[in-house]
């Protein structure tokens, strides 16, 4: 990761100033890589892709998260995204806390436990009921349809997990469509984050 991390982009160093400290999360993910760095100003978090497939979904996701970052969600506000031959770039707010996963891996007190699950589904509650920004509902077909193509389309340019059967099965029996509404896509005890006491970001 440090190769990558010496080749930030220079739109990027002059947004953040001069750089105290780059330490790495306590896990990786597997589409991006992160790092925290620490400025005078505040800590941020860089994430870094290289993969065609996994840039595509960081540019995404810099793209929803700079329109849900009005809502009262505990999402992280975007600052930059960069796109270079080789790698794309999101700058973004640190949020505090580490990861659910991590906490309720260490908490023995089943009461705390049982608080942060509860938490969790407070969270999930939230992202499902808030309303979705006009810019994120500007499909032009319903959103089902649009992921199915995007399902087809990866399966056949990019190594994903599923296959072809699979997918034609979804095609062949798809949900009863609903009014669109936010969800995550991704919302695990892995990407939410907790003080040990209340869920800090997501």
């Amino acid at each position: 990761m440090r190769g990558i991390m010496m080749n930030i982009p220079k739109d990027i160093l002059n947004k953040i100033g001069e750089i105290q400290a780059i330490t790495d999360p306590e896990e990786q993910g597997c589409t991006s890589q992160v790092a925290f760095i620490k400025t005078s100003e505040r800590t941020y978090a860089l994430k870094t892709s290289k993969d065609p497939l996994f840039r595509t979904w960081l540019k995404n996701e810099s793209y929803i998260l700079e329109h849900l970052k009005d809502l009262n969600l505990p999402t992280p506000k975007p600052f930059l995204f960069i796109e270079k031959d080789y790698a794309s770039w999101l700058l973004m707010e640190k949020l505090p806390g580490r990861t659910l996963a991590s906490a309720l891996s260490e908490e023995k007190d089943e009461q705390r436990r049982a608080k942060l699950i509860s938490e969790f589904g407070a969270v999930v509650a939230q992202v499902h009921s808030a309303p979705a920004p006009a810019a994120l509902r500007t499909a032009t077909q319903p959103w089902l349809e649009s992921m199915l193509a995007e399902a087809q389309y990866n399966l056949e340019h990019h190594e994903v997990d599923g296959s072809q059967q699979l997918l034609n099965q979804l095609k062949a029996t798809p949900p009863t469509p609903i009014e669109p509404t936010l969800i995550h896509g991704d919302l695990t005890v892995d990407n939410v984050l907790t003080d040990g006491r209340q869920i800090t970001g997501h």
